[in-house]
């Protein structure tokens, strides 16, 4: 299954991950327990559950329409969730969908700040 991986500040990158039942590799992947939260109807959001416990740095900003942007700290997923509910590989047009509603801080390593 293709997710789209956001991490260390960096664009989003496909993450192959095996078999159609993930939640454990994403577990793995971001470190943690996870929580999920819904994008739009066919894309969700993976974040840790304990980001800000965790004092993680904020790499990127979570945008929805008519609502102040939510920070994330750590890294993060997007997933393509289908109607039923189960997951599939996240499309072409998912991930550009994803690239807006996640956006990077202004701040990441390697960034020119001037």
């Amino acid at each position: 299954m293709k997710v789209l991986l956001f991490r260390d500040g960096q664009d989003g990158v496909i993450q192959h991950l095996p078999g159609e039942y993930p939640w454990p590799e994403l577990c793995d992947l971001l470190g943690g327990e996870i929580d999920t939260t819904p994008i739009n109807g066919r894309l969700a959001l993976v974040t840790r559950r304990d980001m800000k416990a965790l004092d993680l740095p904020q790499y990127y900003f979570f945008r929805r329409y008519g609502q102040a942007d939510r920070p994330i700290y750590g890294d993060c997923a997007v997933i393509a969730v289908r109607a039923d509910g189960t997951l599939t590989d996240i499309s072409t047009f998912g991930m550009m969908q994803a690239a807006i509603a996640i956006s990077m801080t202004c701040v990441r390593k390697g960034a020119w700040n001037g």
